[in-house]
């Protein structure tokens, strides 16, 4: 089951897909994509993903729910639930609305029924997949404090592959306007980790960008999680390269590191 609903539509050659569901702050995400998405002059695709196990789960008999203001147990009901899905599409659609009137960014909204993960990753006509932690919500000091998180650094995944290589294109570009950029080298020796570094220096040839180098082997992920909880992250961009491996990377970075996720095609 699906539905959609249209916003300008007009067909470009460079195109973001934002992929949202019912647990994420929807306006922190798409404050992001904008920014992006006027730097690099694409236009935004907004996909909305109603969590088909949601539904299925409300529609037990057993299943219960508590509420969030009063606390009371309740039993979970599909009408209800859907009910607050179609609510938050078009709070969705309102905020888009909003966000291309103050950008005149090129903005199409689709709403379809099924997995987060399946229908992020299953998207492949796009330049630039974002994606953030779902369950991702922020204290009201945090949005308060929304402009702070373009002073956080940005982050890029290198492994020296073609794909790799268009990640750190687009973070370089995105980097210009910030005091650094931090590369996460994904290695298997110290000597592989100074050939990765060497391609990056030379990459950034004649770049006024400050780099910054973190060496990943397969066990050392809990060191450079520290160090991105440390520093903060504003982005982590990674090169799309076959769809589970890269299903697999940028969902331990939304989903540990708590770091929006930008996926290059």
């Amino acid at each position: 089951m699906s539905n959609s609903s249209k916003i300008d539509i007009v067909s470009t050659q460079k195109r973001m897909l934002v992929v949202l569901d019912c647990f994420q702050d929807h306006q922190a995400i798409l404050n992001i994509a904008s920014h992006l998405a006027v730097k690099q002059k694409m236009e935004i695709s907004a996909l909305f993903v109603e969590d088909v196990n949601l539904v299925h789960l409300a529609g037990l008999p057993f299943a219960r729910e508590v509420d969030r203001v009063s606390h009371i147990e309740r039993q979970m009901d599909q009408d209800r639930i859907t009910s607050a899905l179609a609510k938050q599409a078009r709070q969705i659609e309102k905020l888009l609305k909003r966000l291309q009137e103050q950008s005149k960014l090129q903005i199409t909204l689709d709403v379809v029924r099924g997995h987060f993960t399946n229908e992020a990753m299953s998207a492949v006509e796009v330049d630039l997949l974002l994606l953030n932690k779902r369950g991702m919500r922020f204290s009201a000091d945090a949005q308060r404090d929304a402009g702070k998180a373009y002073s956080l650094p940005l982050w890029v995944l290198y492994d020296g592959s073609p794909a790799a290589e268009r990640a750190l294109l687009i973070a370089g570009e995105l980097a210009q306007d910030q005091a650094g950029l931090n590369v996460v080298l994904k290695v298997q020796s110290q000597l592989e980790a100074a050939a990765l570094k060497e391609q990056v220096q030379a990459f950034f040839s004649g770049a006024k960008i400050d780099l910054h180098f973190y060496a990943e082997a397969d066990e050392d992920f809990p060191f450079v999680l520290q160090n991105i909880k440390q520093r903060g992250c504003r982005v982590m961009v990674l090169g799309r390269q076959n769809p589970e491996n890269t299903s697999k990377t940028a969902l331990l970075f939304a989903e540990k590191a708590n770091c929006p996720v930008l996926v290059v095609s």
